[in-house]
C-alpha cells in the first residue's frame, strides 16, 4: 500500500504542478498583461478627464474673452486719442471721464475747468484742471486711474496740500485736497465716425 499511495500522491503532486504550472504561464501570458493594460487605460482616462475639464474652463471663459476682445478694438479704434467733432466735445468727453475717473476711486470732486488747448510738434492736446479732495488713498487711486486710463492722459501739474493735518480729532483720518492739470492727444473725428 505504500507503493500505491506513494504513486497517488505523486499523481497528485505532478496534477497539482502541472496545473499550477498553467495557472502562473495563463497568468503571466494573459492576465497580467491585460491588468497592466487596463491600469494604464485608467490612468490615461484620468489624465483625459483633466484635460476635458481644462478645456470646459477654457470654453466656459468664452464669453469674458470676446467681451474683452470687443472692448479691446473698441479701444483700437480709438486709439490713444481723444476724439470729437470738436474742441467742445473732446473737452466735455475729458472731463466726464475725469470725474468718473475721480468717483471710482472714491475721491471727492470740487471743481472742474478746461484748460486751454496745447500743440506740441503738430498733435494738439485739449486739457481740463480737476480739483477734488478725500483721503490719501483715494487722491493716490484716482492719479493711478487718470495715468492708466485709455485713451492716454497726462498729468502735466500736481498740487496736494493737506486739509485736515493740524486740527485732526482723534480717530479721524487724514483728507487731502488735490489739483491736477491733465492733458490727453486728440483728433477731430470725421464726419462718418
Amino acid at each position: 500500500m505504500t507503493d500505491a499511495s506513494a504513486r497517488r500522491r505523486a499523481r497528485i503532486a505532478l496534477f497539482a504542478g502541472c496545473n499550477l504550472a498553467i495557472a502562473l504561464a495563463l497568468w503571466s501570458a494573459v492576465v497580467g498583461p491585460a491588468l497592466n493594460r487596463l491600469a494604464s487605460q485608467n490612468a490615461r482616462i484620468r489624465s483625459d478627464e483633466l484635460i476635458l475639464a481644462n478645456l470646459r474652463a477654457i470654453a466656459a471663459s468664452a464669453p469674458r474673452v470676446a467681451e474683452f476682445a470687443s472692448r479691446l478694438a473698441k479701444q483700437a479704434a480709438g486709439g490713444e486719442f481723444l476724439s470729437g467733432a470738436n474742441e467742445g466735445v473732446v473737452d466735455a468727453a475729458l472731463q466726464a471721464r475725469l470725474k468718473s475717473l475721480a468717483d471710482r476711486a472714491h475721491a471727492r470732486v470740487r471743481s472742474l475747468q478746461s484748460l486751454t488747448q496745447r500743440t506740441l510738434e503738430g498733435q494738439t492736446y485739449s486739457g481740463a484742471r480737476i480739483e477734488l479732495s478725500g483721503a490719501p488713498k483715494a487722491v493716490l487711486a484716482t492719479v493711478y486711474h487718470i495715468e492708466n486710463s485709455h485713451p492716454l492722459l497726462f498729468v502735466t501739474a500736481a498740487i496736494v496740500r493737506a486739509k485736515n493735518s493740524g486740527r485732526r480729532s482723534p480717530g479721524e483720518a487724514p483728507k487731502l485736497e488735490a489739483q491736477f492739470d491733465v492733458y490727453g492727444a486728440w483728433r477731430e473725428r470725421a464726419a462718418h465716425e
